[in-house]
């Protein structure tokens, strides 16, 4: 073998090991993203109970004493919404009437109503970080009864 040509195939091997080298670290740093996404995704779903009993207690103004109550519940509400929102975690709107998406919604009851498949209740707001659900909204559907 020529020295010229040694030389050729050591830089063709370190060009491989090199382009090696680069997918390795691509899929780790995606890797890492990932674990990343996961986690933060878990601790925020561990938080979610919290901010539907906030929720569920604004709602209910009949079990707060006084405004000052009202006041303090709307101040943390507003506060876990900011922090959501730096996290990447938004909402998903949803209203009563709104027909129902199975792919953002999780169907815990059924009454009867004039429409078929439309939120008539929702229990618990969802949320979702870009395209990933993070929890389903929980809602009761209405469907229509058939005439006998």
């Amino acid at each position: 073998m020529k020295p010229k040509s040694k030389i050729i195939d050591w830089e063709e091997r370190y060009k491989r090991v090199l382009a090696d080298l680069t997918r390795s670290e691509s899929i780790r740093a995606e890797e890492v993203q990932r674990t990343s996404l996961q986690t933060k995704l878990s601790v925020v779903a561990e938080f979610l109970p919290l901010i539907d009993d906030i929720e569920r207690s604004l709602a209910n103004t009949d079990c707060l004493k006084t405004d000052q109550d009202k006041a303090i519940l709307n101040i943390l509400s507003e506060k876990a919404r900011q922090s959501l929102k730096l996290l990447g975690i938004e909402k998903i709107e949803q209203r009563k009437g709104d027909k129902i998406n199975p792919l953002l919604c999780e169907v815990i009851g059924v009454v009867d109503g004039k429409e078929t498949d439309t939120i008539s209740e929702i229990i618990s707001s969802g949320y979702k970080a870009g395209d990933l659900i993070v929890r389903p909204s929980r809602v009761i559907v209405s469907k229509r009864k058939l005439a006998k």
